[in-house]
């Protein structure tokens, strides 16, 4: 699913708070989950952001290009929301 948080069961692009989604990105199953206010997603996003930073040594990558990477599995995606999770507890 690259390049959208959330599809439906026909595959098309939704909106990750949509009824109708059934997949979901990383970012898409955080909304979904956490219905965040502005200021906790801004944290949520940083922390991630840094954390896939950090397992891939490249400062240009972000949650996004890290989550449509061909390579990821369901490893490096629980290794990033941990990674993530310790950044925000460490702040």
């Amino acid at each position: 699913m690259r390049f959208h948080e959330a599809i439906d069961a026909g595959g098309k692009p939704c909106d990750p708070v949509s009824p109708l989604a059934v997949d979901y990105c990383t970012n898409g199953a955080y909304l979904q989950v956490n219905r965040p206010t502005r200021r906790l997603y801004r944290c949520w996003l940083n922390a991630a952001n840094s954390a896939a930073q950090r397992m891939t040594g490249d400062s240009a990558t972000d949650l996004f290009s890290f989550n449509d990477h061909d390579a990821l599995d369901v490893h490096d995606l629980m290794m990033l929301l941990d990674s993530a999770l310790r950044l925000v507890d460490e702040d």
